[in-house]
C-alpha cells in the first residue's frame, strides 16, 4: 500500500511535481588490484579517500579512490586527468599507490538536491501513499540506516 521514491539522482524523475529537484553531482573514482595491501579503515584528506573493498571470498580486494565533485548532468565521460589527479592525491596518503596503475576508472552520481539543502528528502508526500528517501549527496551510505528507521517507522506507524 506504499511507494517509496529512493532512486538517488534520478529520484525527482518519479516525483509528483512541486517536490524538490534532484540533481547528479558527477564524481570520478579509481581502483587497484592491490592483493597485497591491506586496508582495515577508511583514509581520508580534505576530499580525497581510500578504501578496500573485501573480495567475494572474504578476502582483502579492491583499494577504491576518489573522488571528484562535478556538475555535469547525467554525462558519463571520463576525464583522464581527473582521474590522475585522484591517484596523485590518493598515493599521498598511501604511498604504496604511487606505483600502481588504476585497474578501473568509473563515474558515480552523487544525488545532490537542486538548491543545496544540505537535507535530503524523507517522509511522506502529504495526501498520498508515497514516501521519498532520496537528496543525501555524500552521506547517503552513512545516513543509509537512520533513514531506513525513519521511513520504516513513517510507513508503519511506530
Amino acid at each position: 500500500d506504499a511507494v517509496l521514491i529512493a532512486a538517488g539522482a534520478w529520484s525527482s524523475d518519479l516525483c509528483p511535481p512541486g517536490q524538490p529537484k534532484s540533481i547528479p553531482v558527477r564524481g570520478h573514482l579509481i581502483a587497484f588490484d592491490a592483493p597485497a595491501i591491506r586496508l582495515d579503515y577508511i583514509l581520508r584528506h580534505g576530499h580525497t579517500y581510500i578504501l578496500q573493498r573485501r573480495g567475494s571470498d572474504g578476502n582483502p580486494g579492491r583499494i577504491v579512490a576518489g573522488s571528484s565533485t562535478e556538475h555535469a548532468g547525467f554525462d558519463r565521460t571520463l576525464d583522464p586527468s581527473i582521474a590522475a589527479d585522484i591517484h596523485t592525491r590518493a598515493a599521498k596518503l598511501l604511498p604504496a599507490l604511487a606505483t600502481l596503475q588504476p585497474s578501473e576508472t568509473w563515474i558515480g552520481f552523487r544525488p545532490g538536491l537542486e538548491n543545496n539543502s544540505p537535507h535530503p528528502v524523507i517522509g511522506r508526500i502529504e495526501g498520498t501513499s508515497v514516501w521519498t528517501a532520496f537528496g543525501h549527496y555524500r552521506n547517503g551510505i552513512l545516513l543509509a540506516p537512520e533513514t531506513a528507521r525513519a521511513i520504516a517507522a513513517s510507513v508503519t506507524g511506530r
